[in-house]
């Protein structure tokens, strides 16, 4: 059985990447470490049953992008209520080597088909 020093081992791999995937699908990182360490504590409640499982990493990634695309659509339904608009250029750059362009079409898309896009391009 996996103990706490399997799961320390774990998290300590698998983190960094997860709070990337998140920071890619939220253009946020604080909201992303939040909703990365989120998925941790649902994964340690779990981690009897799914340190086992063939990609447990899978699994917390799938948790996180869950809870990142229910955070986003939160936040989006609470912009419609506040009578403020938000520009575009309040979020800082991901990496200033990436196509402008490409990262504005990314970000107007809903949370779910911005989480494909990153999932599928970027996690492989």
């Amino acid at each position: 059985m996996a103990g706490d020093d399997e799961f320390s081992l774990f998290f300590a791999a698998e983190y960094p990447a997860l709070v990337r995937t998140v920071t890619l699908v939220l253009h946020d990182r604080a909201r992303a470490e939040e909703i990365a360490q989120d998925a941790f504590v649902q994964l340690l409640r779990r981690w009897a049953k799914v340190w086992r499982y063939d990609a447990p990493g899978a699994w917390v990634r799938r948790v996180a992008i869950r809870l990142a695309v229910r955070d986003a659509s939160r936040e989006r339904r609470l912009a419609q209520l506040r009578p403020r608009l938000r520009s575009v250029d309040e979020a800082p750059a991901l990496n200033p080597s990436m196509d402008v362009d490409l990262m504005a079409a990314i970000k107007s898309l809903p949370p779910r088909q911005r989480s494909v896009i990153v999932l599928f391009y970027y996690e492989g």
